[in-house]
């Protein structure tokens, strides 16, 4: 059993062999740069449709002979105007997407050497304003979790009785933050859709649906065999548009659950040697795989860089 099958190995020891040189800090830097760029361009987005009224796209139409998924780059630009309308993603290809790459970082920024005493700072705080306004369900409960590890740092580990203190005062405030987020439109577009997930029943209870519990309820049906050590194959496809695989369940059918567990405990002790960065690193990318399907995605890739490298100190 090769954790995460031949090729994440080799990935991993490729990872592994330069990780001593990487630095955090340039990562740290440069992903932030492209998050401006990139919020500037959101920011635009939202202000044609909502004072403008018009739905725009500033994704480049490179080529209509290059495909994303069943677009080329032209389709998807009609796509992101109509679909997503009033859900922007920059120049992500999706809502989705766009939050994920905000979830590394605001992981960055909250965890880093330099804002290891901080409860927050002000460039975590314009990320976390952008992810909520991105209206993402799985940017907000990763929010929701980086926020519960930057809580267990300022008191379990930092042990600050001043920040503990500024804590028992901010909390009502986060409190009231968070009721009137989900009293407003977006948050109750959001609520809705998770009172939807149980149900199949309409597109948005549907699509979440199906990405949180549609690939573990076709491994249950599976042999024994292919529960444990995996399919080796992708079996899982069907052409009706109602299959998704988010990635635990896509890699749990292709390596078994022996192959998961060996994966889990690759990032565990990775994880545990290199600090908190990469205990919130590893925690996010497991709350991810379990509702999209980012299987060696460059979000993977990412997250992985920042569970591997090890924390120097600046």
């Amino acid at each position: 059993m090769i954790p995460g099958g031949i090729n994440f190995f080799l990935f991993s020891i490729g990872w592994a062999l330069f990780a001593s040189n990487f630095d955090i800090k340039q990562l740290r830097k440069y992903v932030y740069y492209v998050f401006v760029i990139a919020a500037v361009l959101f920011l635009y987005q939202n202000i044609a449709y909502y004072v403008l009224g018009q739905g725009t796209s500033v994704i480049l139409p490179i080529s209509n002979h290059l495909n994303y998924g069943d677009f080329t780059f032209s389709e998807l630009q009609i796509h992101q105007r109509t679909r997503f309308a009033g859900r922007f993603s920059s120049f992500f290809a999706e809502p989705s997407y766009w939050a994920q790459f905000c979830v590394v970082t605001l992981c960055l920024e909250l965890f880093c050497e330099e804002n290891k005493s901080k409860i927050f700072s002000r460039k975590a705080l314009l990320i976390a304003i952008v992810l909520l306004a991105i209206q993402s369900g799985v940017g907000v409960l990763c929010l929701g979790l980086l926020m519960l590890i930057k809580l267990y740092q300022i008191v379990f580990v930092n042990k600050d009785t001043s920040k503990i203190g500024y804590l028992i005062v901010l909390l009502p405030v986060v409190f009231f933050a968070a009721y009137v987020y989900i009293s407003s439109d977006i948050g109750q577009a959001l609520v809705e859709r998770g009172n939807n997930i149980s149900s199949v029943q309409g597109d948005g209870g549907r699509s979440s649906f199906l990405r949180l519990f549609y690939g573990w309820e076709y491994l249950a049906v599976q042999p024994s065999d292919i529960l444990l050590f995996g399919a080796n194959e992708f079996i899982g496809i069907s052409s009706d548009g109602d299959t998704f695989f988010n990635c635990a369940s896509y890699f749990t059918l292709m390596h078994g659950i022996l192959g998961f567990s060996l994966l889990v405990l690759f990032y565990f002790f990775s994880a545990r040697k290199n600090g908190l960065l990469a205990v919130a690193s590893a925690l996010t990318l497991l709350a991810i795989s379990m509702m999209e399907a980012i299987y060696l995605s460059p979000i993977m890739l990412l997250l992985t860089v920042m569970v591997v490298a090890p924390q120097k100190k600046y």
